[in-house]
């Protein structure tokens, strides 16, 4: 899997599939930088240190400016959904 990823805010239907929410997935690309895989879960905004979270809120905020990605597509074009921090990507689409 390529290493170039980045956050984005995506949405997808609530729970209770009412509404429509929004978070920040991680979102992971193939060499043509086209969506391949997304994270299960939002991301969390974590850093081990202050510089780190700042670094990782520039990155959000960065991805804010580009379109929405809408979560359910990831499915419906056979694209990769995976746990949260990447550990589980499966390649293949299968979950």
């Amino acid at each position: 899997m390529s290493a170039q990823w980045n956050h984005r805010i995506v949405k997808k239907k609530s729970s209770d599939g009412e509404r429509d929410v929004f978070a920040v997935h991680e979102v992971h690309y193939n060499e043509q930088m086209e969506e391949i895989a997304i994270t299960r879960d939002p991301s969390p905004f974590l850093g081990s240190s202050l510089e780190e979270l700042k670094t990782t809120l520039i990155r959000i905020l960065h991805g804010a400016t580009l379109p929405t990605l809408i979560y359910e597509d990831f499915d419906k074009f056979k694209k990769s959904v995976y746990l949260t921090g990447g550990n589980d990507v499966d390649e293949s689409g299968e979950h």
